[in-house]
């Protein structure tokens, strides 16, 4: 199964597997769950679950994970998601926290690996960093 992902950039019709992944995570860290009124309730939204889920970091992960997997498996034939945050695992108690995304996708048999870092303060989205083997990447997203 080949879904092709829509671009608004000289990029068009994006169709390689790890070209697609980054596309989506990028709309998932800019979509606004309010949006759309066609779409209302069905726009994946990394702000809006976490707003969903403030102050309980367990269900934010678990939340955001599901949405992951829901998200990206229109488009793969097969995702594997995991989310966790230095707030359940460490035991973090600064109003700086970060989760960790790990998301493993796969399309006519080939795998591809989505690192990421997302930073929340005071129950708000900060800052999104894209990870390769090499640690972080240049690019990063930052929302205010």
């Amino acid at each position: 199964m080949t879904t092709v992902v829509p671009s608004l950039s000289t990029a068009g019709w994006i169709t390689a597997t790890a070209q697609k992944a980054d596309a989506l995570m990028a709309h998932i860290y800019e979509s606004m769950a309010n949006q759309s009124y066609t779409y209302a309730g069905s726009v994946t939204s990394i702000q809006s679950i976490i707003q969903a889920n403030a102050g309980n970091m367990p269900k934010t992960c678990s939340a955001l994970q599901s949405a992951l997997e829901a998200y990206l498996g229109r488009y793969y034939d097969s995702v594997l998601a995991q989310v966790t945050s230095d707030d359940v695992t460490a035991g973090n108690t600064t109003s700086l926290i970060t989760v960790s995304i790990y998301a493993q996708v796969t399309e006519n048999g080939v795998t591809y690996p989505y690192y990421g870092l997302v930073q929340l303060a005071d129950s708000k989205f900060l800052k999104a960093t894209k990870l390769n083997n090499n640690g972080p990447s240049v690019a990063s997203t930052v929302v205010n």
